[in-house]
C-alpha cells in the first residue's frame, strides 16, 4: 500500500474513531487527560494514524499531546541488538517504566507536565537531552509497539490496534528504512528480532483481545471493527 493511500484511508476512517474518543473524553468530566494507546506490529501504520487523529481532535478543540514509544528506546538496545535477541528486545528494548512514571501518568493525572529527560537515537545508541512540555492537555495519543502488555494496558482509557500482515509491514519498513541499514540487514533484523518479538507479545499478552477498536490496515477493503477483535492465531511461546 502506498503511503498516500494509507494516509487517505486514515483520514476517511478516523471520523468515527474521533467521535468515540471525544465521547470517552467527555465521560471523564475534565478530571484527567484521556490516554489513548495506538499499537500494532512494527511498520503497521501507528504513527500515521496518530498524526491523523491528532489533526482531527485538534480541529475539534482538544489540546492533544502526541507521543511515541520510539523516543524511549533503551540506550543498550539502539544499534546494539543482536540477531536472535527477540526476547530481550520485547522485555528490555524500551524504557516503559520511566516513560509511564515520569511522563505519561503525571500528564494524565495533572494534564500538564514539564520533564527534562533524554531521547536515544535508533542507530547510534547515543542519547541527547530533551524536554517534554505540555499544558492543559485533554487527550494523550501514545503510539508504539508492545503497549498493551499486561503491566501497562490498564493505564489506557482507550486502546486501538492497527492490524496488518508481516509481509505488508516489511514492505513499508524497507521503503522508509528509518534505521538506515542495508536491505539485507534490515530484512534480517525484522525476520529474527522485530517480528519474533511480536510473536512473543502475542503469546504473552494477547493484545488484540484487549482493544476497543481494531483498524485493518492491509488491503483496500479496510474497515474499523469495534468493539473487540477475536484472535485468529493462538501463538505458543515458552520462555
Amino acid at each position: 500500500m502506498s503511503s498516500s493511500f494509507q494516509t487517505s484511508f486514515f483520514r476517511e476512517s478516523t471520523d468515527e474513531l474521533t467521535t468515540q474518543i471525544l465521547k470517552k473524553h467527555a465521560s471523564l468530566g475534565g478530571k484527567s487527560a484521556l490516554l489513548v494507546g495506538i499499537s500494532g506490529i512494527d511498520a503497521s501504520g501507528k504513527g500515521t494514524l496518530a498524526s491523523e487523529l491528532k489533526l482531527q481532535l485538534s480541529e475539534s478543540g482538544m489540546h492533544v499531546a502526541k507521543l511515541s514509544v520510539d523516543d524511549w528506546l533503551h540506550p543498550f538496545s539502539a544499534g546494539q541488538i543482536q540477531i536472535g535477541d527477540a526476547f530481550d528486545f520485547y522485555k528490555k528494548g524500551f524504557r516503559y517504566t520511566e516513560l509511564f512514571q515520569q511522563l505519561i501518568l503525571p500528564l494524565k493525572n495533572k494534564q500538564s507536565v514539564r520533564l527534562q529527560s533524554f531521547k536515544t537515537h535508533l542507530i547510534s545508541g547515543r542519547s541527547h537531552p530533551y524536554t517534554w512540555h505540555f499544558v492543559n492537555t485533554d487527550i494523550i495519543l501514545l503510539e508504539g509497539i508492545f503497549l498493551f502488555r499486561k503491566n501497562l494496558r490498564d493505564y489506557f482509557d482507550y486502546k486501538i490496534w492497527v492490524d496488518c500482515s508481516y509481509e505488508t509491514a516489511l514492505s513499508r519498513a524497507l521503503k522508509r528504512n528509518q534505521e538506515g541499514l542495508s536491505v539485507d540487514q534490515l530484512k534480517k533484523n525484522y525476520a529474527s528480532i522485530y517480528f519474533p518479538a511480536q510473536e512473543i507479545h502475542f503469546a504473552q499478552d494477547r493484545p488484540k483481545s484487549q482493544v476497543d477498536t481494531l483498524i485493518q490496515n492491509d488491503t483496500r477493503t479496510q474497515k474499523i471493527l469495534t468493539p473487540h477483535y477475536q484472535i485468529v492465531h493462538d501463538y505458543a511461546f515458552a520462555e
